[in-house]
């Protein structure tokens, strides 16, 4: 298997949180199949929201934030890998604000696809949604393979729903969503992604479905990630960036 590169991100504001022992348990998953792995807490990193501004698409340096936290260096980890893992524990039913932050400022990454479009639209003048309709952009996290993971206090406590979100972002992002396919028996087999229940402080290393489900997706990441790497070293142009 060629050497593809797989990130995972915990979403939990907290350090050596669930949601990261899962993350981790995925890419040990992707491991298991040939590839490079990183993993990446969110907690203790500042993450502003993003405000809408358009300073990264309306200068004439593309792709550059005026907000200056941590999410630059994730973001640019995200744009460097062919596979991303996200993991979130549940709250109020859904992701993290911090994790939200991160996606909001992943509006950066979408750009003017090359410099003649980039040059029509300082022509043009200043953005407008209408002087630059026309204009293709580089969605330079299309096609990544995304698969995600969320941790609950109680069953039927919004995994399924903070899972979505994250799919929701993969989506937006143009990129490929993967299931927890990678291990297909009658009790560990394709759902939504990896899943887990705990209400104590590394207690989800008790949660054997958690664990099997999360390294299932880590496997699934590599495998979809492989089979398109694959083809794009074989001359086929699948990847944008």
């Amino acid at each position: 298997m060629t050497k593809i590169k797989v990130l995972g991100i915990s979403g939990s504001p907290r350090i050596k949180s669930n949601t990261s022992i899962l993350v981790k348990e995925a890419l040990k998953g992707a491991e298991s199949l040939g590839a490079k792995t990183e993993f990446i807490s969110l907690a203790g990193k500042r993450i502003e929201p993003c405000d809408s501004c358009k300073f990264c698409f309306q200068n004439e340096i593309q792709g550059i934030c005026k907000i200056k936290d941590d999410a630059e260096e994730i973001i640019g980890k995200m744009l460097a890998v062919n596979g991303i893992i996200i993991g979130s524990p549940v709250y109020f039913g859904g992701i993290t604000g911090l994790l939200k932050c991160l996606m909001e400022r992943c509006l950066v990454v979408n750009i003017l696809k090359d410099e003649i479009a980039h040059q029509e639209r300082i022509k043009l003048g200043k953005y407008t949604p209408e002087n630059v309709k026309d204009l293709e952009l580089d969605m330079r996290l299309r096609n990544k393979v995304g698969g995600a993971i969320a941790v609950g206090g109680n069953l039927s406590g919004g995994q399924e729903h903070a899972i979505i979100e994250i799919h929701s972002f993969f989506l937006i992002m143009d990129m490929i969503v993967v299931s927890d396919g990678g291990i297909r028996t009658s009790g560990i087999h394709p759902h939504f992604g990896g899943v887990g229940t705990s209400k104590k402080k590394e207690g989800i290393v008790k949660d054997t479905y958690a664990m099997k489900t999360s390294f299932s997706l880590g496997m699934r990441v590599a495998e979809v990630t492989s089979m398109i790497y694959a083809n794009l070293v074989r001359g086929f142009k699948i990847f944008s960036g």
